[in-house]
């Protein structure tokens, strides 16, 4: 009977170790854009957390009362036995989903993250076109075509630059990783319409050939949209992103709904 006890002792403290290699895994790939939302990964470390202090707190009540209980030393040792998993987990997160990929362009390098950046005189091994070389429309000062038609929507002014993608700058997950090369656009809208409107914009990118090779990605009521409300009359700032590719030679602006109410 004791022996059998025992086991069951062993089987609950090696679930503990793998619950939280499994959970530190998870953070870990979440933490390096491996994973797409936050509910989830942030679900499971706020009720590790808590069923951790839990564990703690039960322990150290006993311990006060002079209670020496199984029970509550078998509690304290699955916490433990928790956080040893939740420190291999995040190793093995680490080793898996971070690599860096350092990117050049335009005189600047990037190692690791986005905020170490470093001057450098070296080459890139692929040549990166100057933005001169990728043609955006429409021009500042045209108005957008909506559903066939030209709208009220003026581009007032528009700017293209290189830039190091964030996770908050992709979406589905998969359209990109974090750290890679992509392509902002920015400028401002103006709203000629009588009344006040949400805008629903999208960049589409094109090769030489005319094919369409990618969009924008950002996390917009849709992916790869994004909605500003322009009250009438008035100008709104915008921002669009894109994963950068090197035959890409012709980015389109377009606006896919003119509406009252939020997009879905």
């Amino acid at each position: 009977m004791m022996e059998t006890k025992n086991w069951k002792q062993i089987i609950v403290l090696v679930g503990g170790i793998l619950v939280g290699i499994v959970t530190g895994t998870i953070i870990t790939a979440h933490h390096f854009g491996k994973m797409g939302g936050r509910a989830f990964p942030e679900f499971i470390f706020c009720a590790t957390a808590g069923a951790l202090i839990a564990s703690i707190i039960k322990y150290l009540v006993d311990k006060c009362k002079g209670i020496n209980t199984t029970t509550s030393k078998l509690t304290l040792a699955v916490g433990l036995c928790v956080i040893v998993g939740l420190l291999i987990g995040a190793g093995i997160g680490y080793h898996y989903f971070f690599k860096p990929q350092p990117a050049v362009y335009e005189g600047i390098t990037q190692n690791h993250t986005p905020s170490n950046w470093q001057s450098t005189k070296i080459e890139p091994t692929k040549e990166v076109p100057t933005m001169m070389d990728v043609h955006l429309t429409p021009q500042p000062g045209e108005y957008f075509t909506y559903r066939g038609n030209k709208s009220k929507i003026l581009l007032n002014d528009s700017r293209l630059k290189y830039c190091f993608l964030e996770l908050k700058d992709i979406c589905p997950p998969d359209a990109a990783n974090v750290g890679d090369l992509g392509i902002v656009i920015t400028g401002t809208i103006k709203n000629e319409y009588d009344r006040d409107y949400y805008i629903c914009m999208a960049a589409h990118a094109f090769n030489s050939e005319g094919e369409q090779i990618g969009g924008s990605i950002d996390r917009g009521p849709v992916c790869g949209v994004i909605a500003p409300y322009v009250k009438s009359g008035q100008t709104r700032d915008f921002e669009l992103h894109l994963k950068y590719k090197e035959d890409i030679e012709r980015i389109v602006l377009s606006v896919g709904c003119v509406s009252e109410i939020p997009p879905p």
